[in-house]
């Protein structure tokens, strides 16, 4: 590794890392939790790599304990320029290989999740006038650190991981993904569902930071193509990752967005989840498989909806309902089935307090209020 590649690694780690920590409910209800679970630290790069290099990164020495790291690259280049990127694990072993000859969108390139201890290398072999920019990498701790605080039952967790459940509904979890997010160096997760094979329906409120932005900024084209969606298990070693090309449709008085996404690796399929053409009843029974506190891939059963109509979070309509699943920040884009492992609706809100008095009660939005169409 080159003086230079050398400077730039250590001055953007030791000064741009932020390791976001997660904000603590204060009670039962959740006061002073937010709707967003942050997770993992932002480093912003800017660094070009060096064509012939091996361009040697090591973030776990700097930032500590790191389950795995993604980098996100930029491609600049004369047409026809010839490139090939190889990343190689710390034995110079290839995890991944890029080049000129793929169908990739150069200005947001992600990486596969990249793990193991010591060095991972950028060996770029290009053309004149190509660059290729490590835009910023996002590292995945083990796990949030935080409390869940939509619960029924203080201590007691009414979901489990989905490889733990019957089989008809370990099915559910094909169609949904853990999304990870990034925007002015802050990280963050939900959920999300496939809704068509190449769609994905979320919160809006999953579309930019909880705070110092404004309505307009969430869903922009920036956020979306630093956004990827994972819908593995998180656990079994396979690589099924999506990346958000462009937002389709984004309702903040419904809380909802639908992202046009496309596999990492140009050959991956969704099988969209059914959806039902009724609404939801009283005392129904339900399903949500969401990935809480950005956790592999887990489900919430033994639970039902409580209102079968509520209002909406903006005080507009009544588009929502309230169901007593249990859930956590992570859990924001999550579906709503029903026992027929159909769609039905998207979780988006936690608890509240109407009154003062804690309803227990968790929010969804009737999937008829999302995907219904005028003549």
């Amino acid at each position: 590794m080159s003086a230079a590649s050398r400077s730039w690694r250590y001055a953007t780690l030791l000064g741009a890392a932020l390791t976001l920590a997660p904000v603590l409910a204060e009670d039962e209800c959740g006061s002073g939790a937010t709707m967003q679970t942050q997770l993992g630290s932002v480093i912003q790069v800017g660094a070009i790599l060096e064509n012939g290099g091996l361009n040697e990164q090591n973030y776990e020495e700097e930032v500590g304990k790191v389950r795995y790291f993604r980098a996100l690259l930029a491609v600049r280049a004369p047409d026809k320029a010839k490139w090939y990127l190889t990343i190689r694990d710390q034995s110079l072993r290839p995890l991944e290989v890029f080049s000129s000859s793929l169908n990739l969108d150069k200005k947001a390139i992600w990486t596969r999740r990249l793990y193991g201890q010591g060095s991972t290398a950028f060996d770029l072999k290009a053309d004149p006038g190509v660059e290729i920019e490590i835009r910023q990498v996002i590292l995945m701790p083990d796990a949030a650190t935080r409390p869940y605080y939509s619960l029924q039952k203080a201590g007691v967790y009414r979901f489990l991981p989905i490889e733990k459940a019957e089989t008809g509904r370990r099915r559910l979890g094909d169609a949904v993904g853990m999304l990870m997010a990034s925007w002015k160096g802050v990280s963050w997760c939900c959920s999300g569902v496939a809704v068509a094979e190449n769609r994905l329906l979320t919160n809006w409120h999953c579309g930019a930071p909880e705070t110092g932005v404004n309505a307009d900024d969430y869903w922009n084209q920036d956020i979306c193509d630093n956004t990827i969606i994972d819908m593995s298990w998180d656990g079994d070693g396979n690589d099924r990752e999506f990346v958000c090309r462009k937002v389709i449709e984004k309702n903040q008085q419904k809380d909802y967005a639908i992202l046009e996404i496309a596999a990492r690796n140009g050959r991956d399929a969704l099988l969209p989840a059914p959806v039902r053409d009724s609404p939801v009843a009283a005392k129904e029974n339900i399903i949500i498989v969401h990935h809480p506190a950005c956790r592999p891939k887990q489900v919430s059963l033994s639970c039902r909806v409580v209102q079968p109509v509520y209002e909406g979070w903006k005080g507009q309509g009544t588009p929502d309902f309230t169901h007593d699943c249990d859930t956590e920040a992570g859990s924001s884009g999550a579906p709503v089935f029903d026992l027929q492992n159909r769609l039905v609706g998207l979780h988006h809100l936690q608890f509240s307090k109407p009154g003062g008095v804690c309803d227990k009660v968790n929010k969804g939005i009737r999937i008829e209020e999302i995907l219904a169409r005028k003549p």
